[in-house]
């Protein structure tokens, strides 16, 4: 899509030998004209990526040109995705999705905020990779972002979630949550976000993307290992080697955790004092 937009109609027809960096910079520098200086930078990442694959096939003499617009960017902006901040306001949240109508994107949402898995991940999430008896999911390396298969225990709540899309409305399809119109499709990546736009959340109010961040500060808040929330968050961790050792060291305290956390966002729902979830865990 970058390259179709913004590149194609520039250099489409340039043969990569002939390329230069003023050319590159001269695309970068338009769309940062436009507001985008993220996306600039993610372009000139793309473009670069090509060349590199050209340079041992010896198709780009030059070498790689975009290493030479390092510094000549306007810095990439990196703003959190819009969240809720606030324990009432993710109760207030949870009660109105649970007075949708069961469907695709309502079931969508539920799981969304009890895994806080990435969007991408929840919607192309295969019946294939979900062990209901073990209350495990298993997610390929290729599906990930950080290229680690990952592990996500499910909670009790998950599961009569799950169970219920199977019983209702699955369809058939190998997707968990399939398409609207094709269950052959994973469910489309505005589907959740233009519901929580129809409850009343503006763009600077909540994202899909935003139930991680909550989940993130809920844990912190309520003591919960930063090690084992970062590793349930899948993010980077400093090196494969620690990397590896918290997906088996962490996954006893993260299936504890996760349970935890769908009873607690069920009492903030519920308007049910926390001392009433608040059992013994790991500090």
């Amino acid at each position: 899509h970058r390259l179709a937009r913004y590149v194609y109609s520039e250099i489409g027809d340039t043969d990569v030998a002939d390329l230069t960096s003023p050319r590159v910079y001269e695309i970068a520098a338009r769309v940062e004209r436009q507001g985008h200086f993220r996306l600039a930078h993610l372009v000139v990442g793309t473009i670069g990526q090509i060349m590199r694959f050209g340079i041992p096939l010896g198709l780009v003499p030059q070498g790689d040109v975009t290493r030479d617009l390092r510094g000549s960017l306007s810095a990439a902006v990196t703003r959190s995705r819009a969240h809720l901040e606030t324990p009432a306001e993710v109760g207030g949240l949870m009660r109105r999705i649970g007075e949708m109508p069961w469907k695709m994107t309502k079931a969508g949402l539920l799981l969304q905020a009890y895994t806080f898995v990435r969007p991408g991940e929840l919607r192309r999430a295969l019946w294939d990779e979900i062990d209901l008896a073990s209350a495990t999911w298993r997610i390929p390396a290729e599906k990930m972002k950080m290229r680690r298969a990952h592990i996500v225990p499910l909670s009790r709540q998950v599961i009569d979630i799950l169970e219920r899309i199977r019983s209702t409305i699955a369809d058939g399809s190998p997707f968990v949550l399939h398409g609207i119109r094709s269950r052959t499709r994973p469910l489309s990546d505005l589907a959740l976000l233009s519901a929580l736009r129809d409850m009343g959340y503006g763009k600077d109010d909540m994202s899909v993307h935003g139930f991680r961040s909550i989940a993130s500060t809920l844990l912190n808040e309520n003591s919960w290992p930063p090690d084992a929330i970062e590793a349930q968050l899948a993010h980077a961790t400093g090196g494969t080697v620690r990397g590896t050792y918290n997906y088996a060291q962490y996954l006893p305290v993260r299936r504890e955790m996760m349970q935890w956390y769908a009873d607690y966002l069920d009492a903030l729902r519920d308007g049910i004092s926390i001392s009433r979830i608040d059992k013994d865990r790991p500090r």
